[in-house]
């Protein structure tokens, strides 16, 4: 339950647990009868390694710890569940969740879809919506998220209003006079891409797929193969974080213990330059007979074609004068008459721009 209401509603409610919260509105009785929504539910073992079964009962409630009574279901500042009702609690909570006029779900969400494109959130932790910690902007939040609202909580749209922002479009180069501004938007803040995000336009550059066919144990120190995830899958479409993946792993991947960023490391690390010089992920995607570097090749590309591509797949743009002058020269010392020399030679030219800071971070 607290794990939803986090994920949810962006509040906390750990403090309600054992008495009424000092800080909030919320009293115990509270907490346990939004317990009881998720009374119903079980879950065991499954047949397979990390499985697990999700069970659901006809009935179920919670006994309250200081009164010794069973509390009835009842969402946070809603009528309780008639005693008898076979609904499913879940439902329930979920059509209280998304009325129009709860302002958790739409206020959490909105600040949370807005944290991950600008780095920041409108309320800081976005796990963390109370009133004593108001937003940074509270008119921009509310119009967001009435938008989000009468948009029947369309995240494209969203997403769409966000990216088109003059906020998000700003320039990451400081000036004087925003320099130190990491807070009101006055420029965008560059960041490194999210490790699944980096694998994944790894694999769509070099057109070569990441394979996920290795499960690690529960305590993390042994691997299985395993063979249920189709070729092609996308790192961001991995369901949980129990694939094995050094890549992933050195580029901060959270565990998904709790619903907080605070798990993903951003940091830079000497083990993501270590990994991208030595380690297999890369390397092995520009060694691939899938690597597109191959067709180029068999297509008779030119140089300056070969070179023009790769721009545009990974960054979207042309080389400049300078950079097609530069990446000319070093392919020009391939054997043209060896085609292994030429391969090697794209191999380089696409190894220095998926690792520039140009591709690595979103600036």
């Amino acid at each position: 339950m607290e794990t939803t209401a986090v994920t949810f509603m962006g509040m906390s409610l750990t403090c309600a647990r054992c008495h009424n919260h000092p800080m909030e509105k919320w009293t115990q009785d509270q907490y346990w009868g939004m317990a009881s929504m998720f009374a119903r539910i079980g879950i065991k073992n499954g047949d397979i390694a990390n499985e697990v079964i999700v069970e659901t009962y006809p009935v179920g409630e919670v006994l309250h710890p200081r009164k010794g009574v069973a509390m009835p279901g009842a969402p946070l500042d809603a009528p309780a569940m008639k005693a008898g009702n076979s609904e499913d609690p879940r439902v329930v909570f979920s059509q209280w969740l998304t009325a129009k006029e709860n302002p958790f779900f739409s206020r959490a969400i909105v600040n949370r879809v807005w944290r991950n494109f600008m780095g920041r959130g409108l309320i800081e932790a976005e796990d963390d919506l109370r009133v004593t910690n108001p937003a940074s902007n509270p008119a921009l939040l509310d119009a967001l998220a009435e938008e989000f609202i009468k948009d029947g909580y369309d995240m494209k749209k969203l997403m769409r209003k966000i990216v088109l922002s003059a906020a998000y479009q700003r320039s990451s180069l400081p000036n004087a006079m925003n320099e130190n501004d990491d807070r009101f938007y006055s420029r965008f803040l560059p960041r490194r891409l999210k490790a699944e995000i980096l694998l994944d336009a790894c694999s769509e550059v070099t057109g070569v797929p990441t394979p996920f066919n290795q499960i690690l144990s529960r305590a993390g120190d042994a691997k299985t193969a395993y063979a249920g995830y189709p070729k092609g899958l996308r790192a961001l479409q991995l369901p949980d974080a129990s694939v094995a993946s050094r890549f992933l792993d050195a580029f901060g991947r959270p565990e998904r213990a709790q619903a907080c960023s605070c798990e993903r490391q951003q940091d830079s690390t000497v083990g993501q330059a270590l990994h991208v010089f030595n380690g297999n992920t890369l390397n092995e995607k520009l060694r691939s007979k899938e690597f597109l570097g191959l067709q180029w090749i068999s297509e008779n590309l030119s140089s300056e074609k070969i070179i023009e591509r790769v721009f545009l797949r990974a960054l979207s743009r042309k080389p400049n004068a300078d950079e097609l002058t530069r990446f000319l020269k070093i392919m020009a010392e391939a054997d043209p008459k060896d085609p292994k020399s030429k391969q090697e030679s794209i191999e380089d030219l696409v190894w220095a721009v998926l690792t520039s800071k140009e591709f690595v971070f979103n600036h």
